[in-house]
């Protein structure tokens, strides 16, 4: 029998299977950038120790609403990466927000711990759940918070994605919500702001430049340079991804960073 909750739902999704009333809008675009907030040393390790104080499965993904005034330093982060990537879209900001999921590989790793984060949609659990319906942000967004490890692996969100690395790793992703709010996503904890920043942080509106793009054909020849990480484990499976990485490409471009697109 269907609760009373169940009632309250009522998603539409449009032809390309997207929350209806904001793709005309949103740019769906892959996106790199680097220094996307410019902050000092002191700043970033704040913003580190918070993450890792606020990581799964410490605590799971919590909310912003669009409405809600920001509480302490990951809010604040979350909001200036949601203005950013909804500048000029219309939505409603009673049904809108973020969803926030702070990571750091050094708990993942720990023993009797959860593990690597496996390939997976970014959806509405409960939806899912519940109705095996697909509901995903508009879009996903993370921020590296230190240098090392893997990259995360980004495929059309109808697809999936990974992401794997050392426990050095630490990471903060905000999914952005237009006009729908993730069954029982709770708010950050009380209980827990006491412990994390929430210092006045001076988070530069002003982006950086976006990365530049190589495309690259996967099936072509790499002459020897290759890409190879574990992109997935558990206690019975260990993945490994094994791609050409275009250094001729970059040295050719004098590029030290770039955003690979690969294609089939």
């Amino acid at each position: 029998m269907e609760s009373d909750e169940d009632d309250d739902l009522f998603v539409v999704l449009d032809n390309d299977g997207r929350i209806y009333g904001t793709s005309e809008e949103v740019d769906f675009s892959f996106q790199t950038w680097k220094e996307f907030v410019k902050m000092d040393k002191s700043l970033v390790e704040e913003l580190r120790r918070d993450c890792v104080l606020s990581s799964f499965p410490l605590t799971k993904s919590f909310w912003l609403s669009a409405e809600a005034a920001s509480r302490m330093n990951l809010e604040k982060l979350a909001r200036l990466i949601f203005d950013h990537h909804t500048k000029g879209v219309e939505f409603n900001p009673a049904l809108s927000g973020m969803e926030c999921v702070s990571h750091s590989d050094k708990l993942f790793r720990a023993e009797d711990a959860y593990g690597s984060i496996d390939f997976h949609f970014d959806k509405d659990e409960i939806i899912y759940t519940k109705h095996h319906l697909f509901v995903h942000p508009q879009l996903s967004t993370v921020t590296y918070l230190t240098d090392v490890g893997a990259p995360i692996l980004v495929f059309d969100q109808r697809i999936s994605s990974t992401a794997s690395a050392p426990y050095t790793r630490v990471t903060f992703l905000v999914n952005i919500w237009l006009n729908h709010r993730p069954v029982d996503v709770p708010v950050f904890p009380d209980h827990l702001l006491a412990k994390v920043g929430n210092l006045d942080l001076p988070l530069s509106s002003k982006v950086a430049d976006r990365v530049p793009q190589i495309e690259v054909c996967s099936k072509t020849e790499g002459g020897g340079d290759e890409l190879s990480f574990t992109v997935c484990q558990s206690r019975d499976q260990e993945h490994t991804l094994r791609t050409r990485l275009p250094l001729k490409e970059l040295a050719a471009k004098k590029l030290a960073t770039a955003e690979i697109m690969y294609t089939v």
